[in-house]
């Protein structure tokens, strides 16, 4: 410690024998020129770090400095700053002073978000592989990761543009999002691949077709219709499949052959079933 006065300085030396003495010896200009010893102007005496560390670098006494990104900031381009500054200073440092980085936290991140980045690509790709498989479709499976990836691609400007941070939390959260909307769009095309009621009904009309159904939508379309065409067997069992129902439909038709040629809706459960004649009225309906 260094006491001129009322200041006070901190001074730093090297483990060598003879420094402290060397230090009372440096000479100190003064007014008119005058040559001073640092001795004669202030007390010299070896004092132990008040906080207890000191850095340094491969043996030699370094001063050390950490320097910490705000949370809002992106760590690696922070960490690409610094390193520009510290290059930029570099050639107005006095002799003998270097500058060294001894902890980049940036690169683990870096590692950690390109192998993210690679895993991703990996999971769209085999995701691509699923639907193709599953669906059989290409327009389908076009369709769902065509919207996948506008989405990346617009939550990517967005980033860019708010200058939001790409961070493990924000490209985890990106993930999530995409998962979500692939699900959204398998939804989607299974409904897209299954024909409208309207359509069904209108080319069994057509077609003179009988629509065995299990869906009670097909009665109301009719109700609305007013049509002769074409004949519904609405199926109303606990157990639809064909092996526990199909049975007892194949009677039905037999019995009913004449009615279902002509126009009828047939609600049909295990115990009964209701007639209903097309057009449909109130007063024309019996059960059998």
């Amino acid at each position: 410690t260094e006491r001129i006065g009322a200041s006070k300085r901190e001074v730093v030396l090297r483990d060598a024998p003879g420094a402290l003495e060397e230090l009372e010896d440096l000479p100190i200009r003064g007014r008119g020129n005058r040559i001073f010893r640092l001795g004669e102007l202030a007390q010299v005496r070896p004092e132990e770090d008040s906080r207890g560390f000191f850095y340094r670098v491969n043996g030699r006494t370094a001063v050390g400095f950490i320097v910490t990104r705000e949370p809002t900031a992106d760590a690696i381009e922070t960490a690409k700053a610094v390193k520009a500054t510290l290059h930029a200073l570099g050639p107005q440092l006095p002799g003998g002073v270097r500058w060294r980085i001894t902890g980049d936290d940036s690169k683990e991140l870096d590692r950690q978000l390109k192998d993210l980045m690679l895993r991703g690509l990996i999971a769209f790709a085999a995701v691509t592989v699923v639907l193709i498989i599953s669906l059989r479709n290409w327009r389908a499976v076009a369709l769902v990761m065509g919207s996948a990836a506008v989405a990346i691609a617009g939550t990517a400007l967005g980033l860019f543009l708010l200058e939001i941070p790409a961070n493990m939390l924000t490209l985890a959260g990106l993930g999530m999002g995409v998962g979500v909307l692939v699900q959204n769009g398998l939804v989607i095309v299974e409904r897209l691949r299954s024909a409208p009621d309207t359509e069904i009904m209108a080319f069994a009309a057509e077609n003179d077709m009988v629509v065995l159904t299990h869906d009670l939508d097909f009665g109301t379309l009719l109700s609305a219709s007013r049509g002769l065409k074409p004949s519904v067997i609405q199926l109303r069992a606990d157990n639809p499949s064909p092996e526990s129902a199909g049975p007892h439909v194949v009677r039905v038709v037999h019995m009913l052959a004449a009615e279902i040629k002509q126009g009828v809706l047939l609600t049909v459960d295990t115990t009964r079933v209701r007639v209903t004649m097309l057009p449909l009225r109130d007063d024309r309906s019996d059960s059998k």
